[in-house]
């Protein structure tokens, strides 16, 4: 049913998108808008069997030229199958089921049993949570698999920057350049990006900390052309400052001119206001009246 009304919907905007597109491409003779209009209506008729749109097949270009459509049964989708205890390693019938009717939508099946993390929510200390997992023949809980599986999804990755009063973790995009990662925390740091210190999760967790990792020979300084990976530890970034160097000095230029021009202007009040005065006393002066009537 849901799949069914989200397929009404994007039926619905794919006829908005052939309207619009139908005019641009009969009038101007738009190539662009007959390539639009032909992938428009290849997705309007793969839609109309009752299939999602992302199971049509269709290169990445030509999916491109509909991207801003956002067509909801084109996004990726993971189907959580919650199942008893017993099941939890490696399904029941149910999942193969599931299984089978999204074949064609490469998405992502996740199997979880939901009895199992209800105790595990129970338990206090990791420890405690992985040696209950560990009877159970599992090695993540359920909430960890979600968390990776959408992660994997989406295409995400983390990378963490570790600093003396705190350890974050940043979410990016797989295949990210360093320069872009650290703008993830601030754009400055991605435009004045020079260089980052990258230390291996696995690394830093081994050896504790960042000398360790240093003396070990583990941390690396990387440059603009670094594609970070996931779980890497990066110390705080090199960057320049120079645009604030340039435009400091011109800030405070700007700003002295300004506080000069008031001076001036002030300094010239009292003086305008005593040649006004003296023209007045010069005006009465050269009165005829007052130089005996010439």
């Amino acid at each position: 049913i849901i799949d069914t009304e989200l397929q009404l919907k994007d039926l619905e905007t794919l006829d908005n998108r052939i309207s619009k597109t139908q005019k641009q491409a009969r009038t101007g003779g738009d190539k662009d808008a007959l390539k639009a209009l032909e992938v428009c209506e290849q997705f309007k008729a793969h839609l109309e069997k009752g299939l999602n749109a992302r199971s049509l097949e269709m290169d990445a270009e030509r999916r491109a030229l509909i991207a801003d459509l956002s067509l909801l049964t084109d996004k990726p989708v993971m189907y959580v199958c919650n199942v008893d205890p017993d099941s939890a390693n490696s399904g029941n019938q149910y999942v193969e089921k599931v299984r089978e009717v999204v074949k064609d939508e490469d998405a992502e099946i996740l199997i979880i049993s939901a009895a199992i993390e209800s105790e595990i929510a129970e338990l206090e200390s990791f420890e405690d949570r992985q040696l209950f997992l560990e009877e159970l023949g599992l090695e993540n809980s359920g909430v960890e698999k979600l968390i990776k599986g959408a992660y994997n999804l989406l295409n995400y990755i983390t990378y963490f920057t570790v600093g003396k009063k705190e350890v974050r973790a940043w979410t990016i995009t797989t295949g990210m350049k360093a320069p872009q990662a650290a703008g993830v925390i601030h754009t400055d740091f991605e435009k004045g990006f020079i260089r980052a210190e990258v230390i291996a999760y696995n690394d830093y967790v081994e050896l504790g900390s960042e000398s360790a990792c240093r003396d070990a020979g583990k941390l690396r300084v990387e440059g603009k052309e670094y594609i970070v990976k996931d779980g890497d530890c990066s110390t705080p970034f090199g960057f320049s400052r120079m645009n604030d160097l340039i435009l400091q000095p011109i800030l405070f230029m700007g700003v002295l001119s300004l506080l000069m021009m008031l001076l001036m202007y002030l300094t010239r009040i009292p003086a305008a206001k005593q040649l006004e005065t003296e023209g007045v006393v010069l005006q009465q002066l050269s009165h005829p009246s007052q130089l005996g009537g010439v």
